[in-house]
């Protein structure tokens, strides 16, 4: 059953917040800001593949031995890829396992993703794990949760899921004890002339043996609106982006801190603990 995210509404809208005039794709592909837009841009129109953002597994770690702790149920011969990247100290790692269904699905995976993106088709599962002297210890884990459903409003206020390319390891301080660790996720949206993308931070928390979500939001925004042909047969394109930053601010509510989201149009909004959720909103 997808899952839609109660704790926030979270969508992906037409902003004009930083807005440019271009006459053809050679400015348009010039007048991009950031790199979010950047990646999506060359992905969509040069075909040039992300990087990857998961990170490696930690040299020595026994990859089998992760896989059947953190997706018990997943064939491992299925595994289209798994990542880690150090967090909150040398031996603790979050990691990243994402499993196709079939074969079939793999192979698509591999062919045109190499290794960097787990699309909507595939499943994600997340941990986090603590790898010293060859010595492995789970700490924690999600479900799949490739079935998160995110607003999108350019498509109609239709719900969908996201395609995750990697990790998010900026100091969210939840208190000062905690942090939380995020994993980014886009959608792309096609136009008969240009296109958009939209780019979204979820953010986790341990507690227990399991990770539980506290927190979402629209980090990006691009659009690339087609207008008018030229006799040399380029066209103009408005460029559109609006870009979000994570501020933790010094201020509590039940414990910990408020967190601040500030957008490059203006419109922020502040964000504050609901202890009976146990999240962000």
């Amino acid at each position: 059953m997808r899952l839609l995210l109660v704790f926030a509404l979270l969508f992906c809208a037409t902003l004009g917040a930083e807005t440019k005039h271009t006459r053809n794709l050679r400015e348009a592909d010039a007048a991009i800001a950031h790199s979010e837009g950047r990646e999506a841009f060359d992905e969509q129109m040069k075909g040039i593949p992300r990087k990857s953002g998961f990170g490696a597994l930690p040299e020595g770690l026994e990859r089998d031995l992760l896989l059947r702790w953190i997706a018990p149920h997943h064939d491992p011969a299925l595994l289209h890829f798994a990542g880690a990247r150090s967090w909150g100290g040398k031996d603790r790692y979050v990691v990243a396992a994402c499993f196709a269904m079939n074969k079939k699905v793999l192979d698509d995976a591999r062919k045109y993703d190499n290794d960097t993106v787990c699309r909507v088709s595939l499943d994600l599962h997340l941990g986090v794990f603590d790898f010293a002297n060859g010595k492995f210890v789970p700490i924690a884990k999600s479900d799949d949760i490739s079935d998160m459903e995110f607003m999108i409003s350019v498509l109609g206020e239709e719900s969908t899921r996201l395609d995750y390319h990697k990790f998010d390891l900026a100091n969210y301080r939840l208190n000062e004890k905690e942090k939380a660790f995020g994993v980014r996720g886009g959608h792309d949206i096609g136009y008969s002339g240009g296109g958009a993308y939209c780019e979204f931070l979820v953010l986790f928390r341990i507690v227990g043996d399991q990770l539980v979500r506290v927190f979402g939001a629209e980090m990006y925004t691009f659009q690339d609106i087609a207008g008018d042909w030229h006799k040399d047969g380029t066209r103009d394109h408005d460029i559109y982006e609006n870009k979000s930053t994570l501020r933790v601010l010094k201020t509590k509510t039940n414990g910990f801190f408020d967190w601040e989201l500030r957008t490059s149009d203006g419109d922020n909004a502040r964000y504050r603990w609901n202890r009976q959720k146990g999240a962000y909103e």
